[in-house]
Formats: C-alpha cells, structure tokens, sequence
C-alpha cells in the first residue's frame, strides 16, 4: 500500500489511493493502530476517515478531503475517537471493528473492539 503522510499544526492526514476494501481497511487498520500506541504513551487523539480528492507533495497536503477530514475531527471527534463517514463504512470488509455512538449516533474505528463486549463489573 502506497501512503502519503502530511502535516498542519497539530493536524497529519494519512492517505492512500482507494484501491479495494482490503486497502481501505488496512488503512483503518494502521489508523487504529496508531491510536492505540498513542493512547498507549498517554497520547488520546482524535479523527476521522474519509473518501475523496487529496494531494500530497513531500509533507504538503490539500484538497477536498483533507479539508472535510479536517472539519470532522474538529466539529465532532470532540473527545478522543476515530470518525468513520458512511461512504468509508460501505467500503469496509465485514468485521472492521466500528462502533456508532449512542449520544450522537456517529460511527467511529473502535481500537478495542470487542475487547469489553460482555465485560461485566465485580458485584455486577
């Protein structure tokens, strides 16, 4: 998979050509990843994944979804989440780990998975 990384203040998109689902995923899959390490180093981050138009020259980025990408992690990943648009769910292979929101009924990369899927509290 061929990946571009570039950088605004605090804001990195990553981004490869949509290929296939399993390119997408992979994709997902590194995001979620990173996220975990970050979390990990005491680092909790947010963003989003989106399809569209980007361009990438050495770590200079922009286009329509470098801006849409932008905007949905600053007006709705406002705590640490990874928000996945409708068109990124449709092409995702079943069983990408994604959860959706109770409160706001978003869709987001869920690192964890289904890692506390039953866990009950002591007591419980």
């Amino acid at each position: 998979m061929s990946t571009a990384v570039g950088n605004a203040s605090d804001f990195r998109d990553i981004s490869t050509a949509l290929r296939d689902a399993s390119n997408c995923r992979d994709l997902a899959t590194d995001a979620a990843n990173l996220w975990l390490e970050l979390a990990a180093l005491g680092v909790f981050c947010r963003g989003s994944c989106v399809v569209g138009d980007a361009y990438h020259a050495d770590e200079v980025a922009f286009g329509p979804a470098i801006v849409e990408a932008y905007a949905l992690e600053k007006c709705f990943a406002v705590y640490p989440r990874i928000i996945v648009r409708d068109d990124v769910r449709e092409v995702l292979p079943t069983g990408t780990a994604i959860s959706q929101d109770h409160a706001d009924g978003l869709f987001y990369l869920d690192p964890l998975g289904n890692a506390f899927k039953g866990y009950r509290p002591r007591g419980a």
